[in-house]
C-alpha cells in the first residue's frame, strides 16, 4: 500500500510537496514461509513545475518495523529522492521516481544497506 498526498503551497509552506508512505505486506518462501509487514518507507519531496511538467527532489527514509526478520533489512535508513513527471503530451504521462536510502543504524548482525530504486511511471 503506498498512499500519495499532495500538498498545495500555503502562507506557510511556499512550495508544492508530494508524501509518500509506503507499508509493505510481504511473503517470505519456503515451507516455514513468514507473512507480515515489511519495513515503512517515507519520503518528502518538494515540487517545481515547469512548462513540460513537474521535478522535485527531498528525504527518504526507510524505519526498520518489519513483523519479521525475513520480511525487513533491519537497519534505520536515510537518503535522496527524486522525481520528474512529463505532462506536457496530450493524454500522457511519463517520468520515474529514484530513491537511494543508505543505513546508519540497526542491528549490528545484519549487512549495511544501500539500494537505489527507480520506479517507472506511464499513464
Amino acid at each position: 500500500m503506498q498512499p500519495v498526498l499532495p500538498i498545495k503551497r500555503s502562507k506557510h509552506i511556499p512550495f508544492y510537496q508530494l508524501i509518500k508512505v509506503t507499508m509493505p505486506v510481504g511473503t517470505s518462501p519456503g515451507p516455514g514461509g513468514t507473512t507480515g509487514m515489511g519495513d515503512i518507507e517515507f519520503f518528502d519531496l518538494v515540487a517545481v513545475t515547469q512548462c513540460w511538467g513537474r521535478w522535485g527532489v527531498g528525504p527518504v527514509f526507510v524505519f526498520p518495523t518489519a513483523s519479521s526478520d525475513e520480511l525487513g533489512q533491519g537497519k534505520w535508513q536515510a537518503g535522496l529522492a527524486a522525481a520528474a513527471i512529463y505532462t506536457a503530451g496530450k493524454g500522457l504521462q511519463a517520468g520515474a521516481v529514484f530513491q537511494n536510502p543508505i543505513s546508519f543504524a540497526g542491528s549490528s548482525m545484519r549487512p549495511s544497506v544501500s539500494a537505489l530504486s527507480i520506479t517507472p511511471t506511464l499513464t
